[in-house]
């Protein structure tokens, strides 16, 4: 075979951008560190909300109760991590 890549490249280029325009968390080539280090923070701190054991351990390792834990988690959620670039 004389091809210069995978047969169905093109697809994989159609998909991919199907799925970065549909999950801001994916990132594209304009993402910044700090816009990719915001949303991996975001969408860790959903995913330590949405799983009850992990929310009670983490309240249980910090010594507060799982509704101010919670709360301290949704409040972070929202407050944007201040990031700098590499070097600088």
């Amino acid at each position: 075979m004389a091809g210069s890549g995978p047969p169905d490249s093109g697809a994989n280029q159609v998909q991919l951008a199907r799925v970065q325009a549909k999950f801001v968390g994916t990132g594209h080539a304009d993402t910044s560190k700090v816009q990719w280090a915001n949303n991996i923070h975001r969408d860790s701190i959903a995913v330590y909300l949405g799983s009850a054991p992990l929310a009670s351990y983490l309240a249980l390792a910090r010594g507060e109760s799982i509704g101010r834990e919670r709360y301290e988690m949704t409040e972070a959620m929202y407050a944007p991590l201040v990031g700098r670039e590499s070097g600088k």
